[in-house]
């Protein structure tokens, strides 16, 4: 008895050290509400951020949101709410929208132009940004701009 209890106990160590092994792969839930949910928040933005509404944005934002522009910046909420506020944004367009959920985790990547300052400077970006649900809300947590 003793002996089948230990060859037992001695497979399953073998078997759990086999498949501890094996290489894992993580893919990106099935699309479904998540994703629509998402992509209207990132409207959402930019369209706040167009209409200078800092408490629509602000609610959109994590406490410890972060952004890091295209210069490789990193400002904290209040400094990008901030940053934002000189910000005149005349026209833009958002494209290539790529989402994928991991459960109640979200990245965006997409790619932003648009007119700023009155029409006098063209800015072109890739963007890159990652969403957290708690209590079944969506949060950005972080946000990196490129410029292209």
């Amino acid at each position: 008895m003793r002996f089948t209890t230990l060859l037992l106990s001695t497979l399953l160590c073998i078997a759990l050290t086999a498949s501890a092994d094996e290489p894992t792969t993580l893919k990106a839930d099935k699309p479904g509400a998540a994703e629509t949910q998402i992509e209207k928040i990132e409207r959402d933005w930019n369209h706040n951020l167009k209409e200078h509404k800092r408490a629509a944005i602000s609610a959109l934002c994590s406490e410890d949101f972060l952004f890091t522009d295209e210069h490789g910046k990193v400002q904290d909420k209040t400094q990008y709410l901030n940053d934002i506020e000189s910000l005149k944004v005349a026209s833009y367009t958002m494209s290539d929208l790529k989402i994928k959920v991991y459960g109640d985790t979200a990245i965006v990547n997409g790619k932003w132009k648009g007119k700023i300052n009155d029409n006098e400077v063209e800015v072109s970006i890739r963007f890159t940004d990652t969403f957290v649900r708690r209590n079944n809300q969506w949060f950005v947590i972080a946000s990196q701009d490129v410029q292209m």
